[in-house]
């Protein structure tokens, strides 16, 4: 089913409803819950409770003409605030509340902090390839959340390229587009100083500029102990892994992939009739079915297995989690495969 904005809906697999406020090309929806967060969703993870209604013109005879198709996703009604007319717009790597900021998996957002609405596309840099990966408005002096970038993948992901554009309805003073590249240092990741307070979060965080020119790093306060252990493995980790790169390639024989289990935890391709099931009920069930499955998983030697839990607004995914790190603390997982899942998996390795 396709939604569209305004409608309001609620979440399958998860507790809580609210509206949509966009769609995007590859069919995530978004939805904004009673807390006022915008959260991402597969369109079937969600329920129709009612459609948008256009309201109807007061008077018939004063109606204004009708708007292209897709003006009102272009043109939302805005608020601004007096004396932030200028353009200002910055990425942020906020740490996990409560956790140590050089141990926590970073949660990423884009801030809009200016009267212009503006229009953004994400596109992670690696050597191999330029992958574009999110895009869409920031309404004016908002934020919005991008995604989570685990401890455990910090190294690994590539940099980031932000294209933005700054613009208004009607008479405004135009501004150039900005093309930013984000450099993500591992390293710097791991120095407790790298995070700051700042005016957008509670919780010390990492923010980069996308509009003002780059300045340059003035020498860093001389870190803790615990600090310098991390850095210095981490130094460690990188040396190795430039040693074996250097080495000759020796011809070795293919090898089979890695036997691989996917489960789907999607409520409806568990039972056929969700009819008088509370959010806590179809919970229940998802989890019965991931713990029955981490268990033959086990028993079988799978090497690895990949439960489907969808986005939502994470609460099954946060339960799956808490039941791993609880119940299943020797095995390692992370999130599956964006390619081929998008950040609607996680994969556990059972066997290294």
């Amino acid at each position: 089913m396709k939604y569209k904005k305004g409608d309001k809906v609620r979440f399958l697999n998860a507790v809580g409803e609210g509206v949509v406020t966009k769609t995007t090309a590859d069919g995530t929806v978004f939805v904004l819950d009673e807390t006022g967060f915008e959260n991402p969703a597969e369109q079937d993870e969600l329920i129709l409770i009612s459609e948008y209604q256009e309201p109807e013109a007061a008077n018939q005879e004063t109606e204004a003409p009708a708007q292209a198709s897709g003006t009102p996703d272009f043109y939302p009604e805005v608020s601004q605030i007096a004396g932030n007319e200028e353009a200002k717009a910055f990425f942020a790597m906020v740490p996990q509340p409560g956790r140590d900021a050089t141990d926590a998996d970073l949660e990423t957002y884009l801030i809009n902090d200016s009267n212009y609405i503006l229009f953004y596309n994400l596109v992670e840099v690696t050597k191999a390839q330029s992958r574009g990966i999110d895009a869409g408005i920031v309404e004016p002096n908002t934020k919005i959340s991008l995604f989570t970038l685990l401890r455990q993948e910090i190294g690994k992901s590539g940099d980031y390229i932000f294209q933005v554009v700054f613009y208004n309805e009607g008479i405004y003073k135009p501004v150039r587009p900005i093309e930013k590249k984000i450099v993500i240092s591992p390293i710097k990741l791991y120095k407790e100083q790298t995070f700051k307070e700042n005016d957008f979060f509670h919780e010390k965080s990492l923010i980069f500029d996308l509009v003002a020119a780059e300045k340059p790093e003035t020498e860093a306060p001389e870190m803790g102990t615990e600090e310098k252990k991390k850095l210095k493995e981490l130094e460690k980790m990188m040396q190795s892994k430039k040693k074996a790169d250097a080495r000759p390639r020796k011809t070795v024989k293919k090898i089979e992939p890695e036997e691989k289990r996917e489960i789907d935890l999607h409520i409806n391709e568990l039972i056929d009739n969700t009819t008088g099931l509370g959010n806590s009920e179809i919970l229940a069930i998802q989890m019965d079915k991931f713990k029955s499955e981490m268990e033959q998983a086990i028993k079988d030697r799978i090497k690895r297995i990949v439960f489907i839990h969808g986005i939502g607004n994470g609460t099954l995914k946060n339960e799956l989690r808490k039941t791993l790190t609880q119940q299943y603390s020797k095995y390692v997982f992370h999130d599956a495969s964006f390619k081929e899942y998008g950040f609607g998996a996680t994969l556990v390795v059972l066997n290294n």
